[in-house]
């Protein structure tokens, strides 16, 4: 599903489409006072955000425990650190080992049970990979605390 997107200030005008998870970002991103000042760098008088958000924070933020909740939340990550929505089975599991979580025993299985959840789902033009569902956008905007097993 696309979305039209327009911005407009001084010295500013856009006028765009976009896929929806992208405008959730974006809406997301401008709604967040925390992040008041986050844009992309290069952008004169702009600093860029002092926090350095790592995959494991990520999951401590989220509260998330089982591992499908912890691939949403990389996925999160990613998307709010560099614009990449979708990560692929090998993203995934690097990821695992970088924030210091043990490796998945069955990543494969986690990842179905994500998408069983409604977290994620199979990107439509990259097999393998993985982005974020609008209820994955929704739950790791707030966390999983609550959330049923």
């Amino acid at each position: 599903m696309s979305v039209n997107i327009t911005i407009e200030g001084d010295g500013l005008s856009f006028k765009g489409e976009t896929e929806l998870n992208k405008a959730v970002v974006i809406l997301g991103f401008l709604t967040d006072t925390k992040r008041s000042e986050t844009i992309s760098e290069g952008a004169p008088g702009i600093e860029r955000p002092k926090e350095r958000k790592s995959p494991r924070q990520a999951i401590m933020d989220l509260n998330a425990s089982s591992n499908a909740e912890k691939v949403a939340a990389f996925l999160r990550y990613f998307l709010d650190k560099d614009g990449r929505d979708s990560l692929t089975t090998r993203d995934i599991e690097q990821t695992f080992t970088r924030s210091g979580e043990p490796k998945p025993g069955n990543l494969h299985r986690d990842i179905k049970k994500a998408i069983n959840k409604g977290y994620i789902v199979e990107s439509e033009s990259e097999r393998g990979a993985f982005s974020l569902t609008d209820l994955g956008l929704e739950i790791t905007q707030t966390g999983f605390r609550g959330v049923a097993e």
